[in-house]
């Protein structure tokens, strides 16, 4: 069994607690660890755990500092097979300054193809060229169009709509659905199996 959690703020004993029976745990964001993300999970479940970053996992330096000892293990832009099932990790949240959108924009309305809106590029225009992590909690059109290459199929598409990923054009109408649900702010709803939960 593969067990979808989110929103440990800190407090992982449920989540350890549920984990007994899974054999994999994808942790889907705003976990706010305050020590070693590895240790926080213990020796039975930091292993057969995936993540991806929340808005709040960058509201201190410190909760950003101790996901990097997982850091192999953070599905961002990318895609494993677990238990033969392909999933997909897209973690953060969608900031509209990032996008220069507002919240009536939709995801098809967005010019995915600007490298003045890289996270690399965002960077460099900052004064002094420092990366802050909130860069790194902040879902960029870069990510989108390169997190999950055409071809690569995924059943399940973290942040956490559950679907089946055949191509390019369904992989854009997934992340439209999350989007769409996003509103464009701070936060960023769960979408599983179709309806919309906030995160």
């Amino acid at each position: 069994m593969i067990l979808f959690a989110g929103d440990c703020h800190g407090d992982f004993i449920p989540l350890i607690e549920e984990a007994d029976e899974a054999s994999t745990v994808v942790l889907l964001g705003d976990q706010e660890p305050l020590t070693d993300l590895a240790v926080e999970l213990g020796p039975g479940v930091a292993p057969k755990t995936w993540w991806i970053y929340g808005n709040h996992d960058s509201d201190y330096q410190c909760y950003f500092d101790n996901h990097a000892p997982m850091a192999a293990r953070n599905l961002h832009c990318r895609v494993v097979e677990i238990e033969g099932v392909r999933i997909a990790g897209l973690g953060g949240v969608f900031r509209a300054k990032k996008f220069k959108i507002d919240q009536t924009t939709r995801l098809n309305e967005v010019d995915l193809n600007c490298p003045q809106d890289a996270r690399e590029t965002w960077i460099k225009l900052r004064r002094g060229g420092r990366s802050y992590p909130a860069d790194f909690t902040s879902i960029f059109p870069d990510d989108l169009t390169s997190g999950v290459a055409p071809g690569e199929a995924a059943e399940t598409f973290s942040t956490a709509s559950v679907c089946c990923l055949e191509d390019e054009r369904e992989i854009r109408d997934a992340v439209s659905e999350i989007w769409a649900g996003a509103k464009i702010r701070d936060s960023v709803p769960e979408i599983i199996h179709g309806s919309a939960k906030e995160g």
